[in-house]
């Protein structure tokens, strides 16, 4: 079971990888679900431990939704993080319907290939789940992050159980929102998924927490 930790800062990603973490996700801004962190963090962390660093890339906050101009800029960005070490991108957009923007989407693809792309928890704000799988899945990305819709995953257990089916071998379906150890096993259990995805960060703190990634580390390895 890969154990993938978001890291607010540096200083975090560091702790999560001494404390187990098998991937890190880069990124900025908990207070607003992460933005691009800057190019010398990553060139930080990707220099300081050894394994794969995942960078987002998002420019605001403000919907899911972006210009013609906010995407090329967003694959610029891509492009970047991975000349500076990033194993991979963490990205999502909607169109103005609720549905994935696939054409953006496949050219992020295209533009950082081969390295992965993930789609992040914008995906469980579109109109339909399932479509929106579908779409991630012809565009060619490697996974998606998601809670299985708004709010915990622990709460939507079985809904990520139907979209680890549907995904089948093409797409890995990383759960992830609100993932601690004292659960993660049901849900793993109740998923099926080999991949899943925590802040495991201290309370009332965006800072990771080492002592939460062991217990997780510890609780996925339980599983045998």
């Amino acid at each position: 079971m890969l154990l993938e930790v978001a890291a607010f800062d540096p200083a975090s990603a560091l702790a999560a990888a001494r404390a187990g973490a098998g991937r890190i996700e880069l990124c900025r801004a908990a207070e607003v679900g992460g933005l691009t962190p800057p190019l010398d963090w990553v060139r930080a962390v990707t220099e300081a431990v050894d394994l794969p660093v995942m960078v987002m890339v998002r420019p605001h906050a403000d919907g899911w939704t972006f210009s013609a101009d906010e995407h090329a800029a967003m694959r610029e960005s891509a492009r970047l993080g991975v000349e500076a070490g990033a194993a991979g991108v963490v990205w999502g957009a909607l169109r103005a319907d609720g549905t994935i923007d696939g054409p953006a989407l496949r050219a992020l693809v295209e533009a950082v290939a081969p390295h992965p792309v993930t789609v992040h928890r914008a995906f469980d704000a579109a109109r339909d789940l399932g479509e929106a799988l579908d779409a991630i899945l012809d565009a060619g990305a490697a996974r998606v992050l998601t809670g299985g819709g708004p709010g915990a995953a622990r709460t939507n257990a079985d809904r990520l159980a139907a979209l680890v089916r549907r995904a089948g071998d093409g797409l890995t379906v990383m759960p992830g929102g609100g993932v601690r150890a004292r659960h993660v096993a049901e849900l793993v259990r109740r998923t099926g998924a080999r991949e899943v995805h925590s802040g495991a960060s201290a309370p009332g703190s965006s800072r990771v927490d080492p002592d939460e990634v062991r217990r997780l580390r510890a609780a996925l390895d339980a599983l045998g």
